[in-house]
């Protein structure tokens, strides 16, 4: 069983958390769904993969294990994104977040960018279809869910965590670093009711690995 602590809101009361249990990792991404449109972002209900006792505070003295792997990308380019989806050995989910296409931060990261390397111009063929593409962002803000094997004991999850960023890692697309933070919430998937960008959602979740082993 697959556990997931659910969340109203950004600053629920300890009464409002809710666990849900699921049986398979398509169940949990059932449960997330693709991206749904929001007037704003706070108030959006939030989830974690971190299991903590009944009527116990939400921090990492009292964590005890966590569930499943969420990864956030922060202006990767879309190749890259693209890539490392494509080379995946694992079901995964992947969506856009909230700030996806935003033009401010599109147009800052991409200066930032520029600057410093050349983007990658190829994206692989047979992963090229997955985005629908429509004239999308040069970038790409997301969010990766995959399965585990077993559930990861806390006392386990530092190193489980770091070798799991450079699992989920290729070229330019390297997970924000606070995934590693085991009590981290996160938004479910949204987009603003009129998205800067076309939203993305991708559903491998029923891959050919149902159970692929990420923690080795």
């Amino acid at each position: 069983m697959i556990s997931a602590t659910w969340f109203p809101n950004e600053h629920p009361t300890a009464a409002q958390r809710t666990v849900a249990q699921y049986a398979s990792f398509p169940e949990l991404v059932a449960a997330l769904g693709p991206p749904r449109p929001y007037p704003r972002k706070m108030g959006i209900p939030m989830f974690s993969p971190c299991e903590w006792p009944p009527g116990t505070k939400k921090d990492l003295p009292n964590a005890m294990r966590v569930h499943f792997g969420v990864f956030d990308y922060d202006d990767v380019p879309m190749d890259d994104i693209a890539e490392l989806l494509g080379r995946m050995d694992v079901p995964f989910m992947f969506c856009s977040s909230w700030s996806h296409g935003d033009p401010i931060k599109t147009q800052e990261a991409l200066k930032a960018l520029r600057a410093s390397r050349k983007t990658p111009a190829s994206t692989p063929d047979r992963f090229a279809s997955a985005w629908e593409p429509q004239e999308g962002p040069e970038l790409v803000r997301g969010r990766l869910v995959v399965p585990f094997s077993r559930p990861v004991g806390i006392d386990e999850w530092r190193t489980v965590s770091h070798a799991l960023q450079k699992r989920y890692a290729w070229k330019r697309a390297i997970a924000d670093r606070s995934c590693v933070d085991a009590t981290h919430c996160y938004f479910v998937p949204a987009h603003p009711a009129n998205p800067p960008a076309q939203p993305i959602y991708i559903d491998q979740s029923l891959g050919r690995h149902l159970w692929g082993g990420v923690v080795r």
